[in-house]
């Protein structure tokens, strides 16, 4: 009988414990943001080994981004922080690219209203739309700061070349949308084609994967055809993305 009060106890000692070990939530002061960030991926019981490891070289990387904001714009990161884990987004399927992508916009060229914009877009998006397009959309946004890609997975590449200038803006019924107001080159790549649409401007929107286009060449250069005789001039143009 003692046998069966000890191992009932043991128990309920650990069901309380696992209850102990889980994230509360973000506090209110921005003082907090980084010790909070490490309980919730250290208390994330289905995190795997290899997924912590790499949380704790995130980490590393975070720390020193995050004491180059100023006050205002930490506020802005927590007010997103806390309406993701509101959302069920945890360290192990969103917060880890919010860091990725935080630490890729300071080591871009964009201005700081710019990510301001983002920012305040993708917390007003995410107030009133579903995770997975939110996550994707921070997926699309990561690509576009560390990769010079519109779109990108294993098998298709949009891209453009380092170096090109564009900002964030938000549009109050598409959401976020990257503008690219000056000319710039799309390189298309697939398993089975490539081509290129040479001096174009547009707007990606960013949660709905859409690349809205002005202007612009083709040619058709890799086929073997002239590009001074073989062409196509583009005025407004749309490419679905995904």
């Amino acid at each position: 009988m003692r046998g069966k009060i000890f191992i009932i106890t043991l128990v309920v000692f650990f069901c309380l414990n696992v209850t102990a070990q889980r994230f509360n939530g973000f506090s209110n002061n921005i003082d907090d943001y980084i010790a909070n960030l490490e309980e919730l991926y250290k208390t994330d019981a289905n995190m795997k080994k290899e997924q912590k490891k790499d949380w704790e070289t995130l980490m590393l990387q975070y720390d020193s981004v995050w004491n180059t904001f100023s006050s205002s714009h930490k506020k802005d990161v927590l007010k997103l922080s806390q309406l993701m884990l509101k959302k069920n987004i945890r360290a192990r399927n969103g917060f880890y690219d919010f860091l990725l992508t935080q630490i890729a916009f300071t080591s871009s060229n964009q201005s700081q209203e710019s990510y301001n914009q983002w920012l305040k877009g993708m917390y007003k998006y995410l107030s009133a739309h579903n995770i997975a397009i939110y996550n994707k959309a921070m997926e699309t946004t990561y690509n576009l700061l560390a990769h010079n890609c519109l779109y990108l997975s294993k098998t298709t590449r949009w891209a453009f070349e380092e170096g090109a200038s564009y900002i964030f803006r938000e549009d109050t019924l598409r959401g976020v949308y990257a503008d690219f107001s000056s000319p710039i080159n799309i390189n298309y790549s697939s398993t089975s084609d490539a081509n290129t649409i040479y001096n174009t401007v547009g707007r990606l929107y960013l949660m709905e994967e859409n690349w809205e286009g002005n202007f612009g060449v083709v040619t058709w250069e890799k086929a073997g055809l002239n590009k001074d005789s073989v062409f196509v001039t583009l005025n407004k143009y749309n490419v679905a993305l995904k």
